[in-house]
């Protein structure tokens, strides 16, 4: 039986063969080179042509590769093919010569020659030497039978041995070769471009053709490059030889996308040298693993697999019970009890991906736990440190075609379907860049959208859930905040060669999550199909291959172009990428879903995946966003669909008389930090919100309150803010007596008299700015950065009052200006305020206040009425005209649990369960 078969195996066990990892057959674990799928796509058209039957610009390729003459080489659809027409080639006309087959040995070398009527002897690898072809007596016994075969016989050598994975050395052919020209030496070189450079005297480099005219050897891109779909092999042997090689062959026996493919294929040395590298680590491990084991015997392999025999009691079929209890557990390994002197206990193992491979490492460690006669590895057996350490964690990951295509609430609502299930679970993102984010328990800084997704799973943020933070202060550089603490600042260029460095970082902090939870919800970041930074990534499939989790891609489709962009980055993907994704989701979908039916067949039938789910557009989710990038389209969106003219009044008035709109001028910075900060106010009726960037243009809202928010480059900002006049349309505003101020962090510190950054935090080393006055306040920028949970109360009583800080500022003021009980948050002079809490209008009392002390500015404008009454909107669950205990502010618990409701309606939550390999027992 040869390997690579599952479904027959599977077939004849009743087994489903997708649970399967299929370890017996011994293809390149890393596939095929990436741009394999744009040159098929690109000669796709060749398959209306016959391709030129000399295969000319083929075999110069090859014969640039391996440095002999393109009359040397012959071209067949796999080694196989090849074999065999060499075999018919060497004896024609009734030759009386035999087939010399070292064993063990490949079983079709003794199946060709039972067709073709060629008389066989065998030599026999040494047992007592492992199998070596390098074994003293065996080279001479080899050399004895060739000496005393008949004329025109040949000696069929595999190099690396298959299925023993050793290598004969070159002086040893030479040697054979030589013994007598009338025998010829034919080498299977199947693997040996799995042999690394640095084995001794393997062979990779022979004579030419025509100073060994009995040589003959056979090469396969078959397994180097994962192509056995295609089938490509070479023959290399003297001229003459080669003539009568291809006469045996059939017309156009190459296609005319193998032959596109082989040409390219025989440049991409890099990938061949990829390939070596991973295999021999690989290796390692594996046999570290075996060789762990009492009673498994390890066969050294220079190759990318491994041969073991397993001794057992006599109570049953040897081997048998080894191989059910692989089976049982997935691993389907290749029996070698066909092949010559080796018998049903023998089993050769292909090296796989890093996945499989931990996979076959814990079942030897589950092999060796129930049999007393081995050492015991303990459940999660581990080799050669953590790698290995088998993580039970069920995970599934959204990734999406692009930013904002809704990745974050995804993520958000099925973490909010899977705790109603019961199931303790956990979201993750290895990288965010935002300029929203939260503070944890213990101080550490993370992005606000993995906050809001442990508020969805119900339990508290940590910093491993999101452990590299990106926070944008110019346009080409970011702080980077790494475990919730901030690292350095860096530009674009220079973070990306930072990225290795921070790889291991990363995947370590989801392990330790993964350790606590039975699931894991991975987001990834902007879109997994950017070509130009897959070497250095590390949140999207990178992450997703680590934690072992099927990706589902989200596609915006309200902005157009989704199937396209669906269909392109599964183009563009590798094919390990591919494997790990299992359908999309369409999100944003206004009209009828039945008008999608056909795209999403033709969506299937061009990448043989699934449409998971359609999620509506839900134009009013109250969820706050993840990032400031689109603060300004996503504020002129909402409030102009719910906050102005929608939520008050037809007339401007109401039941008391009098004006009851209150306009809200937010400033639109930049470097805009926390922008969801106002979040708050879009649950609040009768407001006109509106965002300005202009000074005439705010001057003429004439606004009752103006909200200055948070900013990662405050002096920036504010130099922004004088230069377009809003600085002094602000201090225009507050001087009248007309409006009331608010600063929140950045916002604050620009309210004062001065900002510096001597040690460059944020700007050049000493940069310094005169701010607006509006407060006797000056602020100084430290390399410490403050993120802490604050929990105070105004300095005038009132309820209690929760935020965050985050900020690098300290601020001097005099004690009289203090806004709350706790010194150092924030400020008030009259009816300018200035906090450090982020998250401030959260508070119910406090935007209370706020409101209150803007109206009070211009009673005229405002009925007395009760603010709550007048301002609160109500929640949609609740009865008519009777506002919850939070109105004021949005109730997140209750938006998530609606948002997530959508969710479940219309993506099939229980297949995504499934897919992630969930079931019930995480033990």
């Amino acid at each position: 039986m040869h390997g690579g078969n599952p479904e027959k195996v599977a077939s004849e066990l009743g087994i489903d063969p997708a649970g399967l990892y299929d370890v017996s057959a011994c293809i390149n674990p890393l596939g095929f080179p990436a741009w394999t799928r744009q040159l098929v796509s690109r000669n796709v058209s060749q398959l209306s042509r016959y391709p030129d039957p000399d295969y000319p610009d083929l075999k110069a390729a090859a014969a640039g590769a391996w440095s002999v003459d393109p009359g040397q080489i012959s071209a067949g659809n796999g080694s196989s093919e090849l074999l065999q027409a060499v075999l018919r080639a060497r004896y024609h006309r009734g030759s009386s010569g035999e087939l010399i087959i070292p064993v063990p040995a490949y079983i079709d070398y003794e199946r060709y020659a039972d067709a073709l009527e060629i008389p066989t002897r065998f030599v026999n690898l040494p047992d007592k030497a492992d199998f070596s072809p390098c074994d003293t007596e065996f080279i001479s016994e080899l050399s004895a039978v060739i000496r005393k075969a008949p004329g025109g016989s040949a000696v069929i050598l595999a190099n690396p041995v298959n299925p023993v994975g050793s290598c004969y050395r070159r002086r040893d052919i030479l040697a054979l070769v030589s013994l007598r020209m009338d025998v010829m030496i034919i080498i299977d070189e199947a693997y040996l471009e799995f042999v690394g450079e640095g084995v001794e005297d393997a062979a990779q480099v022979l004579p030419a053709p025509e100073q060994t005219p009995n040589l003959v050897r056979i090469k396969s891109l078959t397994k180097i490059y994962a192509v056995p779909g295609i089938r490509l092999g070479f023959c290399i042997a003297a001229a003459y030889f080669i003539r009568r090689v291809d006469r045996q062959l059939p017309s156009w026996n190459v296609g005319s996308l193998a032959a596109a493919l082989g040409q390219r294929l025989l440049t991409d040395s890099g990938h061949r040298e990829e390939s070596r590298s991973f295999i021999t680590g690989q290796r390692e491990l594996l046999s570290a693993a075996l060789g762990r084991a009492e009673g498994i015997r390890l066969i050294p392999s220079q190759a990318n697999f491994l041969l073991f025999s397993v001794d057992q009691s006599d109570d049953e079929p040897p081997g048998d019970r080894f191989y059910s209890f692989m089976i049982k557990r997935g691993i389907l390994l290749r029996r070698c009890d066909d092949y010559r002197n080796l018998g049903p206990h023998w089993f050769r193992l292909g090296i796989s991906t890093k996945d499989v491979n931990r996979q076959v490492i814990h079942a030897l460690g589950q092999w060796s736990a129930s049999t007393a006669s081995m050492k015991t590895c303990g459940p999660n057996h581990q080799v050669n440190g953590s790698e290995f350490a088998i993580r039970r964690v069920s995970a599934i990951m959204f990734q999406g075609t692009g930013s904002n295509a809704g990745k974050s609430l995804m993520t958000a609502a099925f973490l909010r379907c899977l705790k109603r299930r019961g199931i303790r679970c956990a979201p993750f993102k290895a990288q965010n860049m935002s300029l929203n984010s939260m503070v944890t328990l213990d101080g550490g800084e993370i992005g606000r959208a993995q906050a809001l997704q442990a508020r969805a799973a119900g339990i508290e943020p940590r910093v491993e859930m999101n452990p590299v933070l990106l926070k944008p202060n110019s346009e080409t550089g970011s702080q980077v905040v790494v475990l919730g603490k901030p690292w350095r600042n860096f530009e674009a260029s220079d973070y990306y060669n930072q990225k290795d460095r921070l790889r291991q970082t990363v995947f370590q902090a989801y392990d330790r999550l993964a350790g606590d939870y039975d699931f894991i919800v991975l987001e990834g970041a902007g879109s997994p199909g950017e070509v130009n930074l897959k070497r250095a990534d590390i949140v999207n499939m990178a992450m997703a291959r680590h934690a072992c989790s099927p990706v589902v891609l989200v596609g915006d489709i309200d902005r157009g172009g989704v199937y396209a962009s669906f269909i392109g980055h599964m183009e563009v993907m590798e094919e390990w990428e591919r494997e790990l994704t299992a359908g999309f989701l369409v999100n944003r979908f206004r009209g009828d879903e039945s008008l999608l039916a056909d795209a999403h067949e033709y969506l299937h039938e061009s990448t043989g995946l699934p449409v998971l789910g359609i999620m509506p557009y839900v134009p009013d989710h109250r969820l706050p966003e993840e990032d400031g990038v689109d603060f300004d389209l996503r504020y002129r969106r909402e409030v102009g669909a719910s906050a102005t003219a929608a939520a008050r009044p037809a007339d401007g008035q109401d039941v008391d008389g009098g004006n009851t709109t209150l306009r809200i001028a937010v400033i639109a910075l930049r470097h805009i930090s926390n922008s969801t900060d106002i979040d708050p106010l879009l649950a609040v009726n009768n407001l006109d919100l509106r965002l300005f960037v202009n000074g005439s243009e705010l001057v003429d809202f004439d606004p009752h309150l103006i909200i200055i928010p948070g900013s990662k480059n405050v002096i920036a900002d504010y130099r922004i803010l004088e230069s377009s006049g809003v600085s002094a349309a602000i201090s225009r505003q507050a001087l009248s007596g007309r409006t009331a101020i608010l600063g929140i962090c950045g916002g604050f510190q620009m309210l004062g008299n001065h900002i510096a950054d001597p040690l460059g935090v944020e700007t050049d080393p000493g940069e310094t700015c005169t701010a607006m006055g509006l407060l006797p306040v000056s602020t100084i920028l430290q390399e410490g950065k403050t993120t802490v949970r604050r929990r105070t109360r105004l300095s005038d009583g009132g309820a209690a009052i929760e935020g965050y800080e985050i900020h690098h500022g300290k601020s001097e003021y005099s004690d009289s200006l203090e806004l709350f009980d706790d010194p150092g948050l924030g400020a008030r002079q009259q009816s300018i305020w200035g906090t450090y809490l982020h998250g401030v209008l959260e508070n119910r009392s406090f935007l209370n206040d706020l409101i209150s002390s803007a109206r009070a500015l211009r009673p005229d404008d405002f009925p007395a009425r009760s603010l709550l009454n007048s301002l609160a909107r109500n929640e949609p669950d609740e009865p008519k005209g009777q506002p919850g205990p939070d109105a004021a502010v949005r109730s997140l618990e209750a938006a998530l649990d609606r948002f997530s409701l959508i969710f479940e309606e219309h993506v099939d939550v229980d297949e995504l369960i499934s897919i992630s390999g969930y079931r019930g027992d995480q033990s």
